[in-house]
């Protein structure tokens, strides 16, 4: 027992002592690793647990960079946390070094040559500027210097440190451009100056034609060269090396080219002139003259070359090479000669005769007469002297003067022919020959009951008895010859007019007329209906019965119509969108040519629509002008009526053309107009109406509305593509300045009808009050529009447009009523800029201030070279205004403008207007052609320039091709074509079928013409 005891006691023991030799092992230790910040290890340690850590190694540093310098702040964790002190060892770890950064300065230096001209340090990334003056370089004599910028060395090229920041040391250097130093030189050429300028030590060179210096009158001048002074000798300009300003001056060499000479006669001089080197003399004068005695005259023989030689030399073979020579003048004498004078029959007649000698002359003649010839009889020496002997005559004096004498043979003699107390013929018979009367057969005038027929001629006023003129032989004057008559009961023509044609019957004195022509019946014309009333004796005047009717006199009867205009049906069918509903057509019977519209009513029908409750029509009414038998359909679509909600997307579609954007409902619309508020909105976006709409219970806010007018810079424009589908809309707009369904388009619009009513305080358009480039086509209007006047008394309004600038306008018609307070008014447009109007119509009543017009008021193209145009386009509308510049088209232009096949049908009125015209009422310059005025015009005041086609025309305007057909009730200045037109104004191929009256200077084709 004992035994077991001890073991036991053993092995307790022994497992005492292995457990103490197990607590006695060596602690734990940890690694700890320094690495740097990219990475790099510093050192690794190895710490007992709990123990302290420590770096013991060098410090840590990082490599600084261009723009850092970096400074060991301490250690982070693994976590990146920064420690203030290392932690005790409690697991392995790495710490990674930390450190602060600061940036680095660096010197920029600026510096000219050998010149420092700024020294700044500068933190990197800081801009580099200059501050000082501008760098210089002296010039020399060859160069000047124009600083250019800065290079990075000294022999580099300018670099732009516009943008340049400090990245490292560096140096500018002042780069500077050389520029040859110029020098004038001067070239004097008889004291006339030009210059030339030659780089520093250039040749000059005078670039000019050879120099030249005018001739006188016995010199020439040949160029000879350069001198350095005017007086100078010549210089090689070759060798010449220009190193300052300098003058050359011309040097010419003498040339005598001309001597004096002179021609003497007697002792005067006769010339003194100026004879070329080597040429023969030439004497300009009148041949020289030597006074003549009573016996000898002298004629010039020629010239000697001494005062008392008679010979003479031949100047041409003379070379004259010297001054001083002297011509004299050589004579030879003949005997003198006389003037006489023969006076033949009051001509007078010129021979000489030799001193002392008898004079002679043929024997002359006298022309004979109607009623006598003449013999001569001789000479004498006065006009009613005897005859003289001239063979016994001696002439010794100058101016003898003889007179032919002859003797009278008779003839003719007078005969007169007379027919009543008229005398037909007065004439001259050839002694002993028969008369003949050569006029024409002599009439007597018809009484009430006889005609009269020529019957011969009588030898007494009061014989009936005939004589044979052939056998009459007259011998003296005065025979008188009388006309005899025969006396024939009378028969009158009665000329009847039928119808444009006439025909002719013979009706005896006292007589009723019978018509026995073709039976006359009613007709119709293009225009009318003609029924036949009877017999008239004027035309158009009261029905006669011809069995009352007595013919005294050629009567013209005229066959009387009736016209009554002819009459069409218009009908007006009625469609329901979608529906089979039925609706009762309406038939309006009118008279051609009638312009139906809103006013139009026969009876109670008339050619407005009725509205239905859910629905807008495509016509608020029918308008047009009736040719035929007419049909016209409304069609009511389905429209959705506006709560003023704004929807927050369009129904569907991405804007594309082939998936544009679709507008269903009016909160939609008004999607559009938020989206687009003061913005210019839509470029390349397309939308399109996939229904009616109708806004008039709120007030609708214009598409692209910008909110103000202070200036045009501001406007905003629509410039996407608006497709109205053929969809209606109906606005209701009370107020405003630049309002309508748009405020301003640039893009396209087109396929829309209009309707409601627009009110603004100006500048206003029931489609958009400004458009710019735009593209608007096939819009319809049937709205109101009601416009003010802004301070400057404008409108600047139209039914459907405002104001277009470059735009194309086609297929656009307005129905609506158009009333503005000021100007620019138009049916359509109210004031364009170089636009085009291709197919405008406008139906409403348009009543405006200055310059008003049925499709456009006012068109302003002043300083453009495009023009505006108006082709193809109509008014039927009744247009007036209070203000100048109204027409049935376009009411004004400054500028350029042309209006072709364009016609007017509505009455023009004005108050107190000036410049009125049927189609254009005042333009600067304007070519009408192709138009036609249909309206009447009516004008009041103290006005001028009213017409059927331009009222007033300022300059160069050219009217063809047109015609006026309204009656122009105008003031001063009144014309069927034009009123007043300016010099160069021209009108060809025009036609006025209107009646124009006024006070003063009223015209059928133009009123008044400037000189």
């Amino acid at each position: 027992m004992k035994n077991k005891t001890i073991v036991v006691v053993l092995a307790v023991v022994a497992a005492l002592c292995l457990a103490l030799c197990a607590c006695a092992k060596e602690p734990t230790k940890y690694d700890i690793r320094f690495v740097n910040d990219d990475g790099t290890e510093l050192a690794t340690v190895s710490v007992e647990e709990n123990g302290k850590v420590a770096y013991g190694g060098k410090t840590p540093a990082k490599a600084s960079t261009a723009e850092f310098e970096y400074t060991f702040a301490g250690w982070t964790d693994e976590n990146g946390v920064a420690l203030t002190e290392l932690p005790a060892a409690t697991a392995n770890a790495t710490y990674k070094a930390r450190y602060t950064s600061a940036k680095r300065s660096y010197a920029v230096r600026f510096v000219n040559g050998e010149t420092e001209l700024q020294n700044e340090t500068l933190a990197y990334g800081a801009a580099i500027s200059y501050k000082g003056a501008m760098p210089e370089k002296a010039a020399t004599a060859a160069e000047s210097y124009t600083f250019v910028g800065w290079a990075t060395a000294a022999d580099g090229k300018a670099v732009d440190i516009a943008n340049a920041t400090v990245t490292g040391e560096v140096t500018y250097y002042a780069v500077f451009s050389g520029t040859a130093v110029m020098y004038d030189v001067t070239w004097n050429v008889s004291g006339v100056e030009t210059k030339s300028q030659v780089a520093y030590n250039g040749a000059p060179v005078y670039d000019k034609a050879t120099p030249t210096k005018a001739a006188t009158d016995i010199a020439r001048y040949e160029f000879a060269g350069w001198a350095k002074t005017e007086d100078g000798k010549v210089v090689t300009i070759a060798d010449e090396k220009v190193v300052a300003d300098v003058t050359y001056y011309a040097v010419f060499t003498e040339v005598r080219t001309h001597f004096a000479v002179k021609f003497v006669s007697g002792s005067t001089e006769l010339q003194n002139s100026l004879v070329a080197s080597g040429a023969a003399p030439v004497f300009g004068g009148e041949t020289p003259e030597k006074a003549m005695t009573e016996a000898e005259v002298y004629t010039f023989k020629g010239w000697a070359k001494s005062k008392d030689s008679t010979e003479v030399v031949d100047l041409a073979k003379e070379s004259i090479t010297a001054d001083g020579v002297v011509y004299y003048a050589v004579f030879t004498a003949n005997t003198r000669m006389y003037k006489v004078y023969w006076k033949i029959d009051g001509k007078t007649e010129q021979t000489e005769v030799a001193y002392n000698a008898a004079p002679a002359h043929a024997d002359p003649t006298k022309a004979a007469t109607d009623i006598a010839r003449y013999e001569f009889a001789g000479w004498a020496k006065t006009e009613n002297g005897a005859v003289v002997d001239l063979s016994s005559e001696k002439i010794t004096a100058e101016a003898t003067t003889y007179y032919a004498v002859f003797t009278e043979v008779r003839t003719h003699f007078a005969v007169k022919f007379v027919s009543g107390s008229t005398e037909l013929q007065n004439s001259l018979v050839a002694s002993g020959a028969a008369p003949v009367f050569g006029g024409e057969t002599p009439e007597k005038a018809s009484d009430d009951t006889y005609n009269y027929t020529f019957k011969g001629w009588a030898k007494s006023a009061d014989s009936t008895d005939v004589v044979d003129l052939a056998k009459e032989s007259i011998t003296a004057d005065g025979v008188v010859y009388y006309a005899v008559f025969t006396a024939t009961p009378r028969e009158f023509t009665v000329t009847w007019h039928v119808k444009g044609t006439t025909s002719t019957s013979k009706v005896m004195y006292n007589q009723a007329p019978v018509y026995g022509g073709e039976a006359v019946g009613n007709y119709s014309d293009e225009d009318y209906n003609y029924t036949f009333e009877g017999w008239s004796l004027t035309d158009g005047g009261d029905v006669v019965a011809l069995d009352s009717v007595t013919i005294t006199a050629n009567t013209d009867i005229y066959a009387k119509f009736t016209a009554q205009i002819k009459q069409y049906t218009l009908t007006i069918k009625y469609v329901v969108d979608g529906s089979d509903e039925a609706i009762a057509d309406k038939t309006l019977l009118l008279d051609k040519y009638t312009v139906y519209g809103k006013d139009t009513a026969i009876g109670e029908t008339t050619t407005i629509t009725a509205e239905k409750d859910g629905y807008l029509p495509d016509k608020m009414w029918v308008s047009g002008r009736l040719t035929e038998n007419t049909t016209v359909t409304v069609t009511y679509k389905a429209a959705d009526k506006w709560d003023g909600t704004v929807a927050t997307a369009y129904e569907s579609g991405t804007g594309t053309a082939e998936d544009p954007y679709i507008i269903r409902t009016g909160a939609q619309l008004a999607y559009l107009s938020q989206q687009s508020k003061g913005a210019t909105f839509g470029s390349g976006l397309y939308f399109k109406l996939g229904a009616s709409i109708d806004l008039s219970a709120h007030e609708w806010t214009p598409i692209c509305n910008r909110g103000n007018l202070t200036s045009s810079s501001e406007w905003k424009f629509f410039a996407g593509n608006f497709d109205g589908n053929g969809y209606t809309i109906k606005l209701s707009i009370t107020s405003g300045v630049g309002v309508g369904l748009f405020e301003g388009i640039s893009g396209t619009v087109s396929n829309l009808v209009l309707t409601g009513s627009v009110n603004g305080t100006h500048r206003a358009g029931a489609l958009a009050y400004t458009i710019s480039k735009a593209k608007i086509s096939n819009v319809a209007n049937y709205a109101t529009v009601v416009v003010a006047k802004d301070s400057r008394a404008a409108s600047y309004s139209g039914g459907i447009i405002g104001i277009s600038a470059s735009a194309t306008l086609s297929g656009l018609v307005n129905y609506g009523d158009m009333t503005g307070g000021g100007q620019f008014v138009g049916g359509v447009l109210g004031y364009d800029i170089s636009g085009t109007l291709d197919g405008c119509v406008n139906y409403g009543a348009v009543n405006g201030g200055k310059y008003t017009g049925g499709v456009l008021g006012q068109a302003n193209t002043k300083g453009k070279t495009v023009a505006t145009v108006v082709k193809n386009s109509a008014n039927y509308g009744t247009i007036s205004s209070t203000d100048n510049g109204v027409g049935g088209v376009v009411g004004g232009c400054t500028g350029i403008m042309t209006v072709e096949n364009s016609n007017n049908y509505g009455a023009v009125s004005t108050t107190a207007s000036s410049y009125v015209g049927g189609i254009v009422g005042h333009a600067t310059t304007v070519t009408v052609k192709g138009c036609n005025n249909y309206g009447d015009i009516e004008c009041g005041g103290n006005t001028k320039g009213q017409a059927g086609i331009v009222g007033w025309g300022v300059s160069g305007s050219a009217i063809s091709n047109s015609n006026n057909y309204g009656d122009i009730a105008g003031v001063s200045n009144v014309g069927g074509i034009a009123g007043g037109i300016s010099a160069d104004t021209t009108i060809t191929d025009c036609a006025n079928f209107g009646k124009p009256t006024g006070k003063n200077t009223v015209g059928d084709i133009f009123g008044y013409q400037a000189k």
